[in-house]
């Protein structure tokens, strides 16, 4: 009886069964990883003929994408629902970034301080124009080498308050924020800051007012002054 022949599938898998040592396991991720590179080269450009509208051709480019998940809680270990994520490139701005980079943007239903992005690798790193025979399907993409990173939490004011984050754009973040055909899950620990007005305590009178009350703490500051 003749064995048929093992498709690609088939010797991958094998491939990864026969693994029994360190580099083995170098020797597979390196196969798998040319082996994509040559697929995703292969198959980047899709053209599609129209024949309901007289033979139209059109083309779907296929870039490489990054899923970015950040998950933001406090230094106590809750959760943080309500803040702003912003990208930032060049000038360290939201502007500076590439037209077209973005996809797509999800929040988590039931843990609502989970938000991933779906991003154009191609677009923020840069990529070759796309030609099609002599046709230009699209231009060079220019791309970026720095990237950056804003979160605007709230509450940000008031006797207990979160403080915000920033990553000035760099080339370092941007290596290791983004990568093609990739995963990144990124945990971002915010410092919460509780004002030392919280805890004051005073005599039973309490202190006294600007139109001579006393006992009265609705018109207290927080300060600058925090416990954490």
């Amino acid at each position: 009886m003749q064995t048929p022949d093992l498709d690609r599938l088939d010797i991958a898998i094998l491939a990864c069964l026969q693994v029994a040592t360190d580099a083995d396991y170098a020797n597979v991720i390196t196969t798998f990883a040319a082996q994509t590179e040559a697929n995703q080269q292969t198959e980047r450009l899709e053209q599609v003929t129209d024949r309901l509208i007289t033979l139209n051709k059109r083309y779907f480019i296929h870039d490489r994408y990054c899923m970015v998940i950040f998950r933001v809680s406090d230094t106590e270990g809750n959760p943080i629902t309500d803040y702003d994520l912003l990208f930032t490139a060049g000038d360290n701005s939201p502007n500076h970034l590439p037209e077209g980079f973005f996809s797509d943007r999800q929040q988590n239903s039931r843990h609502k301080e989970t938000v991933t992005y779906f991003v154009n690798y191609d677009i923020l790193k840069g990529a070759p124009a796309v030609i099609n025979g002599e046709k230009q399907v699209r231009d060079a993409a220019p791309g970026i080498s720095k990237l950056g990173l804003q979160v605007n939490p709230r509450p940000d004011d008031g006797f207990v308050r979160y403080s915000p984050l920033e990553i000035v754009a760099q080339p370092e973040f941007f290596e290791k924020m983004v990568k093609p055909n990739s995963t990144i899950l990124v945990d971002i620990r915010l410092q919460r800051l509780v004002s030392k007005q919280v805890f004051r305590l005073e005599g039973p009178l309490g202190p006294a007012m600007p139109d001579n009350r006393t006992g009265d703490f609705r018109e207290a500051k927080e300060g600058d002054q925090y416990v954490c």
